[in-house]
């Protein structure tokens, strides 16, 4: 589709910024989440936050404040709503509040394994970094495996989302 015709659809622009943030090019996803916001339209709401947090472009306060806001935007069956656990479990972690961190986490990691499994590796690396942070190497590593094992069975290794949990797997063979 030309840039035009994606532009006066706001369900178009954010499938573009979903696309954009799958690929990691950050300044797309602000373009395209800034073109279905001034549609004005409240059924995008919950996309448009998801997309915001995502990029994170604020802060960590205003990313887990708009994956929140996301996540109650949502369906309760939305594969979408895993990512927002993600986004939030990772911000919660980062801003010190490490319980509420590992449950939103854990959260999403349940909701991915449906469908959203690239999210769920993703959730399954935060939280053993969590556990190693806690000391406890063990449920690191097993966690770590999990996440490395779903990555090779996905066939994501070259994905560069996927660095995360390779950089975990590291740590936990360092240890």
């Amino acid at each position: 589709l030309a840039t035009h015709e994606i532009a006066s659809h706001p369900t178009l622009a954010l499938t573009a910024a979903a696309s954009h943030l799958a690929d990691g090019t950050r300044d797309q996803v602000e373009h395209w989440t800034s073109v279905a916001e001034s549609a004005d339209d409240a059924r995008f709401t919950a996309g448009i936050a998801l997309m915001r947090a995502a990029v994170a472009r604020a802060g960590i306060a205003p990313m887990v404040a708009d994956a929140a806001r996301a996540y109650e935007g949502l369906r309760d069956d939305s594969p979408w709503r895993s990512l927002c656990c993600l986004l939030q479990g990772a911000g919660e972690y980062l801003a010190g509040d490490g319980e509420a961190a590992v449950a939103r986490l854990e959260e999403g990691a349940r909701r991915g394994a449906i469908g959203a499994r690239g999210v769920q590796i993703l959730c399954l690396a935060q939280l053993a970094l969590a556990a190693i942070d806690d000391g406890d190497w063990e449920q690191g590593r097993l966690l770590a495996s999990r996440a490395r094992a779903q990555v090779e069975r996905m066939d994501l290794a070259g994905s560069p989302t996927c660095a995360l949990v390779y950089a975990v797997s590291a740590l936990v063979r360092a240890h």
